[in-house]
């Protein structure tokens, strides 16, 4: 067997953000606003909530996979969706981060996949932000099920 090169690196991961992109669509949009919007116990994080932190962290890897510096992280605790932020507009920007991250990684020099960003932070690799945004998406899309099972739904949207 061959050993993977960086592109075939670069192609599987793409596919992974791709994946994990469509699942997690698929669940928001099968949400109701109600569900998505509701906090658990009157406390925790809505479904609007941790979508809304899954599209800041993959703008700020696209940023990074692009070269650019990302903004200092603009949150002193949880991160929480604007007011009023709809489900529309969380599926919307969800669609949109993902892209632009995705975007971003298949633009990364094949011989600089494994090679860090910033100097001396070697989690900096664009092969390891590109499994972090596939990786991220896929933790709060389970969150998303945990929120449909909550409220009765026992389907996987995600086929």
């Amino acid at each position: 067997m061959r050993a993977m090169q960086s592109n075939d690196v670069i192609a599987f991961f793409a596919q992974l953000i791709e994946e994990s992109r469509e699942a997690y669509v698929q669940d928001l949009e099968a949400m109701s606003e109600e569900q998505v919007s509701r906090a658990p116990g009157g406390t925790a994080r809505s479904g609007l909530d941790f979508t809304y932190e899954v599209v800041v962290v993959n703008q700020r890897i696209a940023a990074r996979l692009r070269g650019e510096e990302p903004a200092p992280w603009p949150f002193e605790s949880w991160v929480t969706a604007p007011e009023g932020w709809s489900r529309d507009q969380a599926v919307q920007a969800i669609r949109d981060s993902m892209n632009e991250a995705l975007e971003a990684w298949k633009a990364v020099d094949p011989e600089k996949v494994f090679q860090p960003l910033v100097e001396d932070k070697p989690g900096t690799r664009p092969a390891s932000f590109a499994f972090m945004v596939a990786h991220h998406a896929g933790y709060h899309d389970a969150q998303l099920n945990y929120l449909q099972s909550l409220a009765g739904d026992q389907e996987v949207h995600w086929k």
